[in-house]
């Protein structure tokens, strides 16, 4: 609600949207915790698998929240982030993990007077051949830079509408060294090709078919 009081400076909020992530919620919610001082999970109605569940006994808030098709995710993001009673906002989403460098540095990122907003660089995680792990380099994976950590000021910040719009904030930012914060993202080692397929034609209507098929 626009005029909240933030009562806890320089502590963070992670804020994520999800839907049917029963199998991986937990795991998703315990890495979060290694650095969140509050988590905030919005969970989508037509969930069936047991999400919300979960989510009440991982998060310390829970919203369940319905968006007809018509109605762009981005929409409840915006609305989602403003629920966060911290002074800063990190959003993740539900196949997204920081890695262990970002709870090292957290504490002095929070803690700077001139920056409203960060970014961090992404990786998409794939399973080698080997068995490994490794993450894809090549475009349009290779440079993936996206704006997830900001103050939560509410005049300086907004989540545009439409199909993975990425939040706009105001003021002085910054694009962490991967020695400070990186995001990696795990839905191509977590889903099958199948699983990828019915995602990007029934949620995407086949866009962004290029980052999640990367086998081609």
């Amino acid at each position: 609600p626009q005029g909240h009081l933030i009562t806890q400076p320089n502590r963070l909020t992670v804020c994520t949207l999800t839907r049917n992530s029963a199998a991986s919620l937990e795991l998703w919610a315990s890495s979060a915790r290694e650095y969140a001082h509050e988590i905030v999970i919005a969970v989508d109605a037509s969930s069936d698998d047991g999400t919300d569940e979960i989510a009440r006994r991982v998060a310390d808030r829970v919203f369940l929240v319905e968006h007809p098709t018509a109605d762009p995710i981005a929409a409840t993001a915006d609305w989602l982030f403003r629920q966060a009673t911290c002074e800063w906002v990190l959003q993740l989403d539900d196949d997204e993990v920081m890695g262990s460098e970002f709870a090292a540095n957290v504490s002095r990122l929070l803690a700077s007077a001139e920056l409203t907003h960060y970014y961090f660089k992404r990786r998409w995680v794939v399973r080698q051949d080997d068995g490994g792990l490794g993450w894809l380099t090549d475009y349009p994976w290779g440079y993936d830079p996206c704006l997830r950590l900001f103050r939560n000021i509410g005049s300086l910040f907004w989540h545009p509408l439409g199909m993975h719009t990425q939040t706009s904030v105001l003021g002085a930012g910054s694009l962490l060294d991967s020695t400070e914060g990186t995001l990696y993202h795990l839905d191509l080692l977590w889903r099958t090709r199948e699983q990828r397929e019915r995602k990007v034609w029934e949620r995407y209507g086949g866009a962004c078919k290029e980052y999640y098929l990367f086998e081609e």
